[in-house]
This record gives structure tokens, C-alpha cells and sequence, in this order.
């Protein structure tokens, strides 16, 4: 599995002192498994509360689009509904 979260230093000069801080770099990742995305973050020096504020931000987002798409099947079906003739199997 490729790499998907590394650190890239950032250097920094202050005076005579030279200060290097490590910078978070994600690639887009080919899979959505949660699970081997924490492993991979955690590996790339992410602390636990950083990927706890991704996974949520990625559960908002899923239930975001869980709405769109709700939402627009719910118009789609309002736009043009099925007739119901009542009978004696659907009173």
C-alpha cells in the first residue's frame, strides 16, 4: 500500500537558530477503509485527537451527501408519482 500521509519538514531561521517543524502532507487516498486510513496517519505522526477531527469531518461529510442524494430521489418521486388504484388487495 503506498504511502498516503508523510511529515515534510518546514525550515525555519530565527535569528542564528534554525528551527525545522514538521508539516502534515496527505495524498488522496485509493480507498475509503477507515480503519487503514487511521494506521496510515497514525504511522505518518498524526496524533489520535487530529484523526478523530478527520473521521468525524468524513462522517459529516457522508451524511451530507447521504441527504443530497435522498433529497433528490425524494423530488425525483414527487416530480412524477405512481398512480394507486385501490383494490381488494391494497385497501
Amino acid at each position: 500500500m503506498p504511502e498516503l500521509l508523510t511529515k515534510k519538514p518546514r525550515v525555519t531561521v530565527k535569528g542564528d537558530e534554525v528551527i525545522e517543524k514538521q508539516m502534515h502532507s496527505i495524498s488522496p487516498a485509493p480507498t475509503s477503509n477507515p480503519m487503514a486510513m487511521m494506521m496510515d496517519a497514525k504511522a505518518a505522526g498524526f496524533q489520535m485527537a487530529e484523526i478523530k477531527e478527520m473521521m468525524d469531518l468524513q462522517d459529516r461529510n457522508d451524511s451530507r451527501l447521504a441527504k443530497q442524494a435522498f433529497d433528490k430521489a425524494m423530488a425525483d418521486f414527487k416530480r412524477n408519482p405512481p398512480r394507486v388504484i385501490k383494490d381488494k388487495k391494497n385497501t
